[in-house]
């Protein structure tokens, strides 16, 4: 068996004992705590060689990725990594097909050739390069469908400034995941006195998948635009970036029926919290509910809207609780982050910690553009079009409160 073979079977081992143990109503015997315990050192071990394995696999990619060129006149050879730095429209820019474009035109800025036009550059970035999630965690790697993924996350954000850099990002190189969705979970840690069985904790999960689906845009761009580096570049970098985010955040929040995709939102498990007395009473009450499955509240996702309805509020004296339209800084109801999303309805806010969602690329971002399409050749036009491939996972729903504030209007006393 391989190394996630062996995680797996000694999980099965360990969930056989203590499931056989429930079935007849008894605690688990001395041998099985051990057998336990030992099945929990195999588990970790393997954790360990697999996240170690993967690093490794990763490091190879990247490497294997770089591509040596030798100077046109003498000199020491010189390695370049593929692609080019900078934004995604710079790296389409400078790809092999827009230099072979490039070539097609004259000094004066007119394409001395009437071939048609067709560019496609493959990895031009990924998630992280359209200023989606916190940053890229770790490479999945295994079986082609379904593959079992543990969950993780990583730290918190001090202040977020967007709704996507709260959740967490990372690949994998499957089309079709299977995972352990959190559904509760039970803390019995204790001083255990010499010669005594030791706590058993409980979590139940319920098993989910995910499967992989494309996020696509296209635009209409002029030819002359096309042959224009720096126009091309920004033009790019500013609609293609915009339009995924866009879409990424609403697929996030609010699924897709269409795509059969689970959103935040549609997602059993999440937590409610009605409107309780004032928005900022019922922000209280849903906050209490993130903390009672024992997670540190995130943030607070609200409308814009609501957000600026929040920064009216007022006390008895007419004084703004938020300081008033002269105070610098970031507003933090109950001393928590407050993000706006216009994805989120207005009259409803996402509370809670939202690092357990998590965002997992399949294939990177690729371009291509080309005049093949309608009467683009005639018009010296070209067609551009963007494209990733990703899935989402949301291991543990209940840290994640959708509270309604739709009777917010008016100030406070």
């Amino acid at each position: 068996m391989d190394l996630k073979q062996q995680r797996a079977a000694a999980i099965k081992a360990a969930q056989d004992i203590i499931a056989k143990a429930k079935s007849e109503d008894r605690d688990l015997t001395t041998d099985e705590v051990a057998q336990v315990e030992t099945h929990e050192t195999e588990i970790e071990s393997a954790t360990e060689k697999i996240e170690a394995a993967e690093k490794s696999a990763a490091t190879v990619a990247r490497l294997s990725a770089w591509e040596v060129k030798e100077p046109e006149q003498g000199g020491e050879v010189e390695a370049s990594a593929t692609p080019a730095t900078g934004g995604v429209g710079e790296r389409f820019v400078k790809s092999e097909g827009m230099l072979a474009l490039r070539k097609q035109y004259s000094a004066d800025g007119v394409r001395t050739t009437k071939n048609p036009i067709h560019v496609e550059a493959n990895d031009l970035g990924d998630l992280g390069d359209l200023g989606i999630g916190r940053k890229g965690l770790t490479t999945q790697t295994g079986q082609p469908s379904p593959e079992r993924l543990p969950g993780y996350r990583s730290e918190l954000l001090d202040e977020p400034s967007a709704f996507l850099s709260l959740i967490t990002t990372g690949s994998t190189n499957s089309s079709w995941l299977e995972y352990a969705q959190v559904v509760s979970e039970t803390d019995n840690a204790a001083i255990v006195p010499e010669g005594e069985l030791k706590p058993l904790s409980e979590l139940t999960t319920e098993k989910a998948d995910a499967k992989a689906h494309v996020y696509a845009d296209g635009f209409d761009i002029t030819n002359q635009t096309l042959a224009d580096d720096g126009a091309l570049a920004t033009f790019m970098q500013s609609r293609i970036v915009q339009h995924v985010q866009n879409k990424v955040e609403d697929v996030v929040i609010n699924g897709d029926s269409s795509a059969n995709v689970e959103g935040i939102l549609t997602t059993t498990g999440v937590q409610s919290q009605e409107f309780d007395e004032s928005v900022l009473v019922t922000l209280a009450r849903a906050l209490e509910k993130v903390q009672a499955v024992q997670v540190d509240p995130q943030a607070i996702v609200m409308n814009p809207a609501d957000v600026w309805n929040l920064k009216l509020l007022t006390d008895t004296t007419g004084r703004h609780y938020a300081g008033g339209p002269f105070t610098d800084g970031p507003l933090r109801p109950w001393g928590v982050s407050l993000v706006s999303s216009n994805r989120v309805a207005a009259g409803s806010a996402l509370v809670g910690n939202f690092t357990s969602f998590q965002l997992l690329q399949r294939e990177p971002l690729s371009v291509v553009a080309f005049n093949q399409h309608k009467d683009y050749a005639q018009r010296n036009m070209s067609y551009v079009r963007a494209e990733l491939r990703a899935l989402q996972l949301f291991y543990a729903p209940r840290e994640v409160v959708v509270a309604s504030i739709a009777a917010s209007g008016g100030g406070e006393g």
